[in-house]
């Protein structure tokens, strides 16, 4: 079994409207309590078997002490909390306000970070449009040449909406300047929250992704394997497969995913079976609760990487209830996968999610 614990410690400049965790602006949490908290939690681990991840959540470059937060869970947990083969996400906009940025990226680098993640939306009003911020556009653009400049990794996270489609040339024009950094066409999850039900008035449809073909060389994407993704899991073929066959077993598709957990510890150091925003479970307090009790819950838990991590299984209609439900299928959007679109189908005839 794999688990991931990520750790909210200072929240989000931007709401972004694709964004599962729902994330935005929230008090940073005291560095006193996460040591006596991160602590607690490596004792908990150290009594798991599986191949465990933790990660710090939110806009990391928000705390004002993030240097010494990452150089203190690392020396405490280096098997645990490492940058190895992870690239850090930032929006750049808090980076970009640290006097103290290069002592912040050293302790990243000590920790194993080589380099970071940067989403692009489209252009400037599109960029600032989907994350709520109108600094956003401009501060990424700076960033992305200040950490260039100073030789990080750099990856362009484009994703894809309506307005990418519409501002391929533009998004081409940004990347052009860092001909070096890796770049990947994401197609946004869709999960049973608010911020992603709003997010389908910017969600590619197929005929929008047609637009792209014989363009993506230009931004180093390999064309067949996106566009194969795009034909596989756009909602008119998902929904033909389906009405032919009429059978989807969610447990069999539950077995089919990953053996990997998620939790998250909350900024009062709470710790929930879920990912970050998607909470199903509350297990406990880091400061409260005893270590072998929380490990007991958290050992007790299947995995929770995609459908039960949302549904109670057994309360799900059959599929064929599901597809003549949506009939008319008046949209043609385009999701990373089977799962994704089924959620979408079940929000839109009313199946309730069991997300706290």
């Amino acid at each position: 079994m794999k688990y991931t614990f990520e750790v909210s410690v200072a929240g989000c400049n931007t709401e972004c409207a694709h964004c599962y965790i729902s994330g935005g602006p929230a008090p940073a949490v005291r560095f006193d309590g996460y040591k006596r908290a991160i602590t607690a939690l490596n004792g908990i681990l150290k009594r798991i078997d599986g191949e465990i991840y933790v990660t710090l959540g939110d806009e990391i470059f928000n705390h004002p002490q993030i240097a010494e937060m990452v150089s203190f869970t690392h020396g405490l947990m280096p098997s645990y909390y490492s940058y190895n083969d992870f690239l850090v996400p930032t929006t750049g906009i808090a980076l970009l306000k640290r006097k103290d940025r290069r002592a912040v990226l050293e302790a990243l680098r000590g920790a194993g970070c080589a380099g970071f993640m940067l989403t692009l939306h489209g252009n400037k009003a599109h960029q600032n449009a989907i994350t709520q911020n109108n600094a956003a556009y401009d501060a990424l653009k700076e960033a992305a040449g200040w950490l260039y400049g100073e030789g990080y990794k750099l990856r362009f996270n484009l994703m894809l909406s309506k307005f990418l489609v519409s501002d391929w040339e533009a998004v081409c024009g940004f990347l052009a300047p860092f001909p070096e950094a890796d770049r990947v066409l994401t197609i946004p999850l869709y999960l049973p929250t608010d911020r992603l039900r709003g997010f389908q008035r910017y969600r590619a449809e197929y005929g929008d992704c047609m637009e792209l073909r014989g363009r993506l060389a230009e931004a180093k994407i390999e064309e067949e394997r996106f566009f194969g993704r795009v034909h596989d899991n756009c909602e008119q073929n998902i929904h033909r497969r389906l009405e032919k066959n009429e059978s989807i077993d969610y447990a069999e598709e539950e077995g089919r995913t990953p053996q990997w957990s998620f939790f998250n510890v909350n900024r009062e150091f709470d710790l929930f079976y879920g990912n970050v925003g998607l909470h199903t479970k509350r297990l406990g307090n880091l400061m409260e609760d005893s270590q072998e009790t929380l490990a007991e819950r958290i050992r007790a838990l299947p995995a929770n990487y995609d459908w039960s991590a949302y549904y109670q299984l057994s309360n799900l209609p059959p599929i064929s209830s599901v597809i003549r439900g949506v009939q008319p299928l008046n949209t043609n959007f385009v999701y990373p996968g089977l799962a994704d679109c089924v959620y979408s189908w079940f929000d839109r005839i009313g199946v309730q999610p069991i997300l706290l």
